[in-house]
């Protein structure tokens, strides 16, 4: 049982009690007794006890027996009423004696018997009654349980009363008052009481059957109502079905139309995408285009030519130059590095023509490269550095248009070339370039600055925009060559070989000087070699005569003979 049902209980037993103490009852020892009390159950618990103890005192062998033969007598006791009737002789007062104690005997059997099935009967009604106050808790239900816990009470007291008498008052109790004046209103009321509760109950769930009846009539008329919605909104329904497959069918013909034209928009978009690509490509390398010096294959082509015409041999200062350890050094690094190739006005010949060849074995290898070469005497230079710079982008441009191309956005582009002025600004576009490359040589002659390469401090201006562009760009690889050829102490201060900017400086008098000795040394090997060859020849032909003459000597001796 729930908390809630406990105490609906608890209300109704309370309740009860209160009735029971104004309407049956004014003694204060009862009223005490049952303030006592917690539950009708603890009342009745009271009675049982009672009970069990009378049945323990009156449970005996003779009890029973005469229980039997008054039972069999009073069986007779009509028929020997007629007898007297017959015989008066036999009445006597030992006959009308006997049968009273008789009647008192049934009598006391009768009430015990009797109120015994009466408190089996309460403690059936109890639970149910429990069961109906917690099924249909209305006020009239409080009222009528409360009034046949009162009743209960009443009965309680009594019967706990009667188990509780001596023997002599059960003897005058059976003769004055048996079971039915004593108990029989009362349990007549009690049952009647349990009557009206169960009634009550009944009506109570004749009630709720009947709003459940109402209920399903409503919801069957409301399902009958949605069928006919149902009927009205079913050819609508078709319709919409119809609808939909054939805005489904327009749909997909739709979606066919928008692919085809998406094709055609995408081929077009691309298209478009192309040429604004290399439309800007364009308009970058319009925006680096350098009247004022020769275009860079010109220049090489002229340079080439130029050595060819001297015809100089430098077979053994370019292999010197190939073999040395810094160029290995700085070919092999991983990132960007730079190598400055320093010598003086006697070395100038040969740095221009080492500068020449080496561009052209790199170019011819299919590696990129950028160059700034000047010409010969007569050949055009220009005294800015940013210029330089302008020169080597209008390069990078030209080496693979489409991969620039691809790197076109609102960070790259035309207006961003144009807008460039100082040599930082040049340097930042040709990074830009060099990184949709695999790797970049460049190859500067300092001679190519005029004026400027004679200026100490601007060559190393120069020299510093190199090295940060290294060192902010390391990867793709970009190599850088300086040629120099004015003042050897420029590399001295301050830009000599680094691990930290990766700067490599290679001597070319040293170099020269070694390959000097080198072409010394193969001379004389060369000239020993010929004296050696020239006499070994003398010997071979002074063998030779001697032999000859022998012969002729011998021939003639054979002849006398």
């Amino acid at each position: 049982m729930s908390a809630d049902h406990l105490a609906l209980a608890e209300e109704t037993y309370q309740n009860a009690v209160a009735l029971f103490k104004t309407k049956y009852t004014t003694s204060s020892d009862k009223k005490k007794w049952l303030s006592e009390k917690s539950t009708l159950h603890d009342v009745e618990n009271v009675l049982l006890v009672a009970k069990e103890r009378y049945d323990v005192r009156t449970n005996s062998r003779a009890r029973k027996y005469i229980n039997q033969v008054s039972a069999g007598i009073m069986y007779y006791a009509n028929i020997m009423d007629m007898l007297v009737q017959h015989h008066p002789e036999y009445v006597s007062l030992g006959w009308g004696t006997m049968k009273l104690i008789f009647v008192l005997v049934l009598n006391h059997e009768e009430l015990v018997t009797e109120l015994a099935k009466a408190l089996a009967k309460v403690s059936d009604t109890l639970p149910q009654t429990q069961l109906h106050l917690v099924l249909y808790p209305t006020a009239e239900m409080k009222r009528v349980v409360e009034e046949l816990y009162a009743l209960l009470m009443l009965f309680y007291q009594r019967a706990l009363r009667w188990y509780q008498a001596s023997r002599l008052k059960h003897i005058a109790r059976a003769l004055i008052k048996p079971f039915r004046l004593e108990f029989g209103d009362l349990i007549e009321r009690i049952n009647s009481q349990a009557r009206l509760i169960e009634s009550l109950a009944i009506t109570m769930a004749h009630q709720e059957i009947r709003s459940i009846y109402a209920l399903v009539q409503d919801c069957l008329s409301e399902q009958k109502a949605l069928r006919l919605e149902q009927n009205k909104v079913t050819p609508v329904m078709t319709e919409a079905q119809q609808l939909q497959t054939q805005t489904l069918q327009l749909l997909i013909s739709m979606q066919q139309m928008l692919l085809s034209h998406q094709t055609v928009n995408s081929g077009i978009l691309l298209t478009t995408q192309r040429m604004t690509r290399e439309t800007q490509v364009t308009l970058m390398i319009a925006a680096t285009s350098l009247p004022s010096l020769l275009a860079p294959n010109e220049s090489l082509r002229r340079r080439i030519a130029s050595c060819s015409r001297r015809q100089v041999s430098l077979s053994m200062h370019l292999d010197g130059f190939l073999m040395s350890p810094t160029l290995k050094a700085w070919a092999s690094e991983t990132k960007s590095s730079l190598l400055i190739v320093s010598g003086t006005l006697s070395t100038r010949l040969e740095s221009l023509i080492i500068g020449t060849y080496t561009t052209e074995l790199i170019r011819s290898s299919k590696t990129p490269v950028l160059w700034a070469l000047k010409g010969f005497n007569g050949a055009k230079c220009t005294d800015s550095t940013s210029e330089l710079f302008k020169y080597l982008t209008m390069q990078a441009l030209q080496l693979d248009p489409s991969a620039v191309g691809e790197r076109v956005s609102q960070n790259f582009n035309a207006a961003l070339v144009a807008s460039a002025t100082s040599g930082e600004d040049w340097l930042k576009v040709l990074g830009k370039i060099a990184s949709v490359l695999p790797t970049l040589f460049i190859i500067i002659e300092a001679d190519l600055l005029g004026r400027a390469s004679r200026d100490e401090l601007q060559i190393q201006e120069f020299l510093r925009l190199l090295q940060g562009f290294v060192r902010e760009h390391t990867t793709p690889p970009i190599r850088i060559a300086f040629f120099n050829y004015r003042r050897a102490r420029i590399t001295r201060n301050g830009t000599s070989a680094s691990q930290n900017d990766r700067t490599h400086t290679l001597f070319l008098n040293k170099l020269m000087q070694a390959a000097t000795h080198q072409r010394k040394v193969v001379k004389l090997v060369s000239e020993l070699r010929r004296q050696h060859a020239a006499t070994f020849r003398q010997r071979i032909k002074k063998q030779a005569s001697i032999t000859v003459v022998g012969s002729d000597q011998e021939a003639s001796t054979t002849a006398i003979l």
